[in-house]
């Protein structure tokens, strides 16, 4: 015989108790509150600041730029045409305290020298 078979079968040896519930009310859900969203700010005054400034930042470059690349032309020119252009006058004293002569030399830069243009004659330099 096959075990079983004929046999009354047990029932599971606990089982929770059935309650008998009763309706119970229902009380609606309460959704959270909403709010109303906020409308995205706009970039739109950041991006022209933005470039208004770069505009601003570039212009002041060049404008820099510019200035310098006339100031080095101008001053090259200078030296290649007219090395007599630069001149500088220095006040010289000759002699001993009893015999103290003072004057003014003229020097001139020419072909990438300092030379006398002129002197006075106090000074007995030639």
């Amino acid at each position: 015989m096959q075990p079983g078979y004929g046999q009354e079968q047990q029932p599971p040896l606990y089982q929770p108790p059935v309650y008998n519930q009763a309706a119970q009310p229902q009380y609606p859900q309460q959704q959270p509150p909403q709010y109303p969203q906020q409308p995205k700010k706009s970039n739109r005054g950041w991006i022209i600041g933005c470039s208004i400034a770069a505009v601003v930042v570039i212009l002041i470059c060049g404008g820099v730029g510019v200035a310098l690349y006339i100031g080095a032309q101008t001053a090259g020119n200078a030296l290649k045409n007219g090395g007599n252009a630069i001149t500088a006058a220095a006040q010289v004293a000759r002699g001993d305290n009893a015999n103290l002569t003072t004057g003014t030399v003229k020097l001139a830069y020419e072909n990438g020298q300092w030379k006398i243009d002129s002197a006075d004659s106090s000074l007995k330099l030639f």
